[in-house]
């Protein structure tokens, strides 16, 4: 899971079908993924729907 638009699409239809748990992992399992490769961070796009997540679940 390298490509950031193709890990946002799938968050955003776990987020919209209510499984938020696996919106959240897909995120984890992205950011390993580009660590282990040694890409950097996930793009602003990923980032912001993991703090939509994180905002959501703390408000």
């Amino acid at each position: 899971p390298l490509n950031g638009g193709v890990v946002a699409a799938l968050m955003r239809v776990h987020i919209a079908t209510g499984d938020r748990s696996a919106a959240d992992h897909l995120y984890q399992e992205h950011a390993a993924a580009l660590d282990q490769a040694d890409l950097g961070d996930p793009d602003d796009q990923v980032e912001q729907l993991r703090l939509d997540l994180v905002g959501d679940a703390s408000g």
